[in-house]
């Protein structure tokens, strides 16, 4: 019998899955972690995403690896990453046990909602994007992680830091081009029952903060929080902190809901 529930974690932009490397020293005896390298990034650089591949094709080895696993997984996702977990809820909602995402970047949520607020908000996003396509690669991203970091954040990384960062540029703006193109799997997102929690920095840009406020209201079985004293990168700049809430968490999923059963693995036919 399952006791505990694997874990995928999926990290964000500019970034590879040893950001978790603290969180699987400190929860990896009760259960497996796996955090696997978005393709583009770490280890998982050949092919490198095109212009054309799509979000679904970037999730892809994902599902496949949750459709070789015989036990739903919780799910953990950081920022860009958000967007992928989202596509493995659409495609096999029944393989993921629960959500917890940190500031979830999913532009389509501001585009559905559709005020002007929101709008407003997502064409920073997309002159962000923007900036990513035409600038060179250095000033690319520094504008990247000062949006996100807020403040002159980039003129306090060493060259080293800088110069790797800029070789991320053309798959953060994939990550931007595949995150905008696709549609959001509404249908799918209102039919998730599974538990799910959303959470934003309290030092968040007024952007991630309504995406987060966004997605929860869409998620059924949604609560949301916010971790004060931490921006976009909490994982990164406060990672026992958030670890310790992610534990919390994966407690809190695991008494609240039945016992494990084996998933049957067939993609999910919904509309979105």
């Amino acid at each position: 019998m399952v006791t505990n529930a694997p874990l995928l974690a999926i990290h964000g932009s500019a970034a590879t899955g040893r950001q978790w490397d603290s969180l699987r020293d400190q929860i990896g005896e009760a259960r497996a972690v796996l955090a696997p390298d978005l393709p583009g990034y770490g280890d998982n650089l050949n092919p490198l995403p095109g212009k054309q591949v799509g979000l679904g094709a970037r999730a892809q080895p994902l599902v496949d690896l949750l459709a070789s696993l015989s036990y739903p997984v919780h799910v953990v996702a950081h920022s860009f990453g958000a967007a992928i977990a989202l596509e493995l809820v659409r495609t096999l909602p029944g393989a993921v046990r629960s959500l917890w995402l940190y500031e979830p970047v999913v532009p389509s949520l501001l585009q559905t909602a559709g005020t002007e607020r929101d709008l407003a908000l997502r064409s920073d996003l997309a002159c962000l994007a923007d900036m990513l396509d035409r600038a060179n690669a250095g000033v690319a991203m520094a504008a990247f992680i000062d949006f996100w970091h807020g403040g002159a954040c980039w003129q306090h990384l060493s060259a080293s830091r800088q110069a790797l960062l800029a070789m991320q540029a053309n798959v953060v703006l994939q990550d931007f081009r595949e995150a905008f193109a696709h549609p959001l799997p509404g249908t799918a997102l209102r039919r998730f029952s599974a538990p799910a929690h959303i959470v934003a920095g309290g030092d968040a840009t007024v952007h991630a903060t309504r995406m987060a406020a966004l997605l929860a209201e869409l998620l059924p079985n949604s609560s949301r929080s916010s971790m004060a004293g931490m921006g976009h990168m909490g994982p990164c700049t406060h990672p026992e902190t958030v670890n310790a809430a992610i534990r919390a968490w994966l407690d809190h999923a695991e008494n609240h809901q039945p016992q494990t059963l084996p998933v049957e693995h067939s993609p999910a036919s919904v509309n979105v």
